[in-house]
């Protein structure tokens, strides 16, 4: 999960592209537990906040990777990259992260939109629910800059209904 830099991508097969999108899910949880260490309370909140949607489209990816016998890096390794990588953005300004959350993430949507295509019918349930989250991040951030009394609706929206 690289939240400031973020380039287009374009799966060769499903299979590629949910191995790739687990993968970045794992180390998305432990980037933004360990990035939340380092910001002001009310941001670490809402950093706890995109780890347990993190861990919610982990669980419901879980099914579609054993469904396909898909091989992922080992969970350990995808954590220590995501933790490392959160470390070394620790200083970084909030408005810094909410822009590029805002910059960045539509990139996502439309990766996940593109692997929803190359989906079997029965699994884009699924593959919606990983185009949700992303979504429900965006929205935080784009509510967030704007000022609105509670950026977090979408985040924790998307919690009451997957968790």
């Amino acid at each position: 999960m690289i939240i400031l830099s973020v380039k287009a991508r374009k799966f060769r097969s499903f299979n590629e592209g949910l191995r790739v999108s687990y993968e970045e899910e794992v180390s998305g949880d432990a980037f933004f537990t360990e990035l939340a260490q380092h910001q002001a309370p009310s941001n670490r909140i809402t950093l706890l906040m995109f780890a347990e949607i993190e861990r919610i489209t982990i669980s419901c990816l879980k099914h579609l990777i054993a469904k396909y016998n898909i091989v992922t890096t080992d969970e350990d390794s995808l954590r220590q990259d995501g933790t490392r990588e959160a470390a070394s953005l620790k200083h970084e300004k909030w408005h810094v992260i909410i822009a590029k959350i805002i910059e960045n993430y539509p990139t996502f949507i439309d990766e996940f939109c593109g692997l929803r295509d190359m989906a079997a019918a029965e699994d884009t349930a699924t593959i919606d629910i990983l185009i949700e989250h992303e979504q429900a991040m965006l929205d935080y951030a784009i509510r967030q800059q704007a000022g609105e009394a509670n950026p977090r609706m979408p985040l924790e929206n998307f919690i009451q209904k997957y968790a």
